[in-house]
């Protein structure tokens, strides 16, 4: 709720112009751009680079048509459980209440 004692208001726009709206929501935000709708939460830290099925499902409906298979939950899902099974995301952060998935992180040593 970083935005709350920023002194942000809840919904607003990011341009000089008014025309890209934002609303913040729970843990994150949306913002309604020319090319469609983002929508994310904000992860532990500040982080902007955690994802789940519902928010990649949405930006399939809304977003773009690259990822037209990704339009049917169960395709969508089934990929995501394999992403997870295969160790490419995970919850680093699960402690620190976030429960968004993230890019599984090298831990080799340069």
């Amino acid at each position: 709720m970083d935005w709350r004692q920023a002194g942000l208001s809840r919904t607003g726009f990011i341009d000089s112009a008014k025309t890209i709206e934002y609303a913040f929501h729970g843990s994150g935000c949306r913002v309604a751009l020319p090319s469609g709708p983002v929508d994310w939460n904000f992860g532990y830290d500040g982080r902007l680079d955690g994802l789940d099925p519902w928010f990649l499902w949405e930006f399939a409906q809304d977003g773009t048509d690259n990822f037209s298979e990704f339009k049917n939950k169960k395709n969508l899902d089934e990929a995501f459980q394999a992403a997870v099974s295969q160790g490419l995301i995970e919850r680093p952060f699960e402690a620190m209440q976030d429960s968004l998935f993230y890019l599984q992180q090298s831990n080799s040593a340069a």
